[in-house]
């Protein structure tokens, strides 16, 4: 069990304790010095030999389109390292790593071309064993005739992996093919658009998704702040990015609807204090210390104006902490957050904090499908060994040495009292359980 606060689907109680998106920290930031990389691009992938290496495509000053590579030792200072191939007429939609298929075609990069059809992209697929060399596989097409701004990650779920696309060039929307073999995809289906809790106007230009272990996350782009008119959407505007998730990686909910990337405030802006208009995250890795790192360019102009510009735009390295896409916060005024029935199968239970104050308290639920929830002797808010500071695992401390694991086979209900501070995950050897599933465990049935 790890239950993030994404919604209150896994919760009993919730008071005093807001719902606040986490804040990503620009913490490195690459450009060559001779490219334009004010589109969707940066993919970044851990090498055979230790290193990581980054391919982009950039806008040369005589107006030809590079595929570029840089390398780093640490997965976050780039260094240039050559040119990898000319892109004519096309932009690169993703690049993603496939250790299931044969070697010799461990990466996949799916390009975008246009003219080559009459008013249509078409979607070709290259593949390549080192991320330098590359062929292209002839006669196969991965798209509807959509423009880039691609997701692809490997969905456990349904054991294949989920392309997130639009329906066609100039839609501006989200949805999903899938394919195990990367000859043969499924036929699209619509997962995502604006709705009416967005702004006026706000349009979905494409959705990077990624695994996160027990869900799937995606960074809807969202469009807007262009000036209005009855005309198409394309000159001047700013690209954001918000927060989606799934269970499934095919069923997508829309999260708080401000915006979680933004090269609009004052943290995200360059060394010359410009805003980054557009940004466009674009791949995502884990660190060691479980935070998550997301690379992606940013702009310096707005849309349509940043394409054109030489020299413009770097690719940016984002961190957020482990389990920090999304909290529950407390102010001075004590908050509480109570979890739905967990089966508990033993062992500890860690909680991802940063608080002045907090304590952890343990409640059984017994009876049938409605049960009574009892507090439990020694597991208290009293109980517990009061907790302040900063952890991304915290375990709670009870007096006498009581511990959970003596718990096990139980169905349990977790309960926090915070004050100032965040809460970001609460994680165990357990499952979640609505009150149905959970009787059933209780009486064996399950």
């Amino acid at each position: 069990m790890r239950l993030m606060f994404f919604d209150d689907s896994g919760l009993f109680r919730r008071e005093g304790m807001p719902r606040k998106l986490g804040k990503p920290e620009i913490i490195a930031t690459y450009s060559d010095g001779r490219s334009n990389i004010s589109w969707f691009t940066g993919f970044v992938f851990g090498t055979d030999d230790g290193r990581f290496r980054m391919l982009y495509q950039g806008r040369q000053k005589d107006g030809s389109d590079m595929l570029l590579s840089a390398v780093s030792g640490d997965g976050i200072h780039f260094e240039f390292e050559k040119e990898v191939m000319r892109i004519e007429n096309a932009e690169v939609a993703a690049v993603v790593e496939d250790n299931l298929n044969a070697p010799e075609e461990r990466y996949k990069l799916l390009l975008c071309e246009y003219g080559k059809l009459p008013m249509r992209v078409r979607g070709s697929l290259l593949v390549s064993p080192d991320l330098l060399d590359w062929k292209r596989l002839e006669g196969v097409s991965w798209n509807n005739g959509n423009e880039p701004i691609t997701g692809v990650f490997y969905n456990r779920v349904r054991e294949c992996f989920t392309v997130t696309l639009r329906p066609d060039w100039g839609v501006r929307m989200v949805g999903f093919k899938e394919t195990r073999d990367w000859r043969h995809f499924s036929e699209y289906e619509p997962c995502m658009r604006s709705d009416a809790l967005d702004r006026p106007l706000d349009e979905l230009y494409g959705m990077p998704a990624f695994d996160y272990g027990d869900r799937f996350v995606g960074l809807p782009l969202i469009y807007r702040n262009f000036r209005q008119g009855n005309r198409s959407k394309y000159w001047l505007g700013t690209i954001e990015a918000f927060l989606a998730y799934s269970d499934n990686g095919r069923y997508w909910l829309r999260s708080l609807r401000s915006p979680f990337l933004s090269g609009l405030n004052k943290e995200t802006r360059n060394a010359t204090g410009a805003l980054r208009p557009m940004v466009w995250p674009a791949s995502f890795r884990f660190a060691e210390d479980g935070s998550l790192l997301i690379y992606g360019s940013a702009s310096e102009s707005e849309h349509g104006l940043g394409f054109e510009a030489s020299g413009a735009g770097c690719v940016c390295v984002w961190k957020v902490r482990k389990d920090g896409l999304i909290s529950l916060e407390a102010g001075d005024e004590e908050g509480v957050v109570s979890t739905r029935e967990v089966a508990w199968f033993g062992g500890e239970a860690y909680v991802n904090i940063s608080a002045a104050h907090a304590t952890f308290a343990v409640y059984e639920s017994c009876g049938g499908v409605l049960p009574d929830v009892n507090p439990l002797e020694g597991f208290g808010h009293g109980d517990c060994v009061p907790f302040s500071g900063d952890s991304t695992d915290w375990t709670p401390v009870f007096a006498g040495g009581r511990n959970l694991d003596e718990l096990k086979g139980r169905t349990l209900v977790f309960e926090l009292r915070v004050r100032g501070g965040s809460v970001y995950s609460i994680s165990g050897n357990g499952e979640l359980m609505f009150n149905v599933a959970a009787a059933r465990f209780r009486e064996g049935t399950q």
